[in-house]
């Protein structure tokens, strides 16, 4: 193989494993209108707190926190999703990574199974 060959090779190698480690993991839309007591729209901030995980990516997802501003009541914030079923002794019981369909017939059947067994 000429030399010329053999560069190519290795810098699209070098440029392929770059961009396969260099991609973020992959994001959730979370969205939504947020009332006071009052039935008017809130304005303030809100605190996300996560603990690390890890995303079905396989990306590892350090422990941190996001400051979001709500104006006239819109949360729009795009996060890692993952999802933790915690019992009533604040136990994790489940975990899902990635997105889950919280209405599913499964999703209620697996609720049902950890409700009966506290």
């Amino acid at each position: 193989m000429s030399r010329l060959r053999q560069w190519s090779a290795a810098a699209r190698l070098a440029f392929g494993l770059a961009a396969v480690l260099s991609a973020a993991p992959p994001l959730t839309t979370i969205q939504e209108i947020l009332y006071k007591a009052d039935g008017t729209r809130f304005n303030g901030i809100a605190v996300i707190q996560w603990n690390s995980f890890r995303a079905s990516d396989t990306s590892s997802i350090a422990t941190h926190n996001v400051t979001v501003r709500i104006v006239d009541g819109i949360l729009r914030v795009r996060l890692v999703p993952t999802t933790y079923v915690v019992n009533r002794k604040g136990m994790i019981v489940g975990m899902g990574v990635g997105p889950v369909d919280l209405g599913s017939p499964e999703f209620a059947q697996d609720l049902e199974s950890v409700r009966s067994a506290s």
